[in-house]
């Protein structure tokens, strides 16, 4: 029974101790998610999952962040009236973007940042792009062209993010904002993410 109490006493102690210990803001985190991103909502380009580094200073008052994201999207295209499958037409982007940001919130838990920041885009395209014969004669071979390009696209990004820290190494946060970048232009952006600070 004495060592029962003798180790009960040492965990509240240690408890105690934990608690009253100074909070100590995470230098560090690490974050994945998806974002609807709305570059070609039309041809399925809206979906992006990306992986994430944030690194804080000024406790936490300003960060810098390291984000990468891929999207893709294949659809089959039919000739219509022929009704004539030409293969799929295939997207894909890499992203990476950098974010400078400032927390208008000072709180253990919460966290309001606005940043902005350069975005390098990779685009992978196989497109179809004309088939011949045209129209489609009935058991007639067709030749269907095809336009394959990759470019490597620079621009910018801006967006304000909501942070609540769970405890003191998980997070999750609410961000919305836009990007604009080469031929895509200016697409809207709302995203969720998930985190591990340290």
């Amino acid at each position: 029974m004495k060592h029962i109490f003798l180790l009960f006493s040492c965990l509240a102690l240690a408890l105690a101790g934990y608690a009253q210990a100074p909070y100590v803001p995470a230098k560090n985190a690490v974050q994945i998610g998806s974002d609807y991103l709305g570059v070609d909502p039309a041809n399925g380009l809206k979906y992006r999952f990306a992986f994430g580094y944030q690194r804080y200073m000024a406790r936490d008052r300003s960060s810098l962040s390291l984000s990468v994201g891929f999207m893709s999207s294949q659809r089959t295209t039919v000739l219509v009236p022929d009704f004539v499958s030409v293969g799929k037409n295939t997207r894909r982007r890499i992203t990476i973007d950098m974010t400078a940001s400032y927390n208008l919130l000072h709180s253990v838990h919460h966290a309001l940042r606005v940043g902005l920041g350069p975005s390098l885009w990779n685009s992978n395209d196989d497109l179809f792009l004309k088939v011949e014969p045209y129209p489609v004669p009935s058991g007639t071979p067709i030749y269907a062209q095809r336009l394959q390009t990759e470019n490597w696209d620079i621009g910018g990004h801006g967006k304000i993010e909501y942070t609540y820290a769970l405890s003191l190494n998980t997070q999750v946060s609410l961000h919305s904002g836009a990007v604009i970048i080469g031929p895509s232009g200016f697409a809207p952006m709302f995203g969720l993410r998930a985190g591990y600070r340290f």
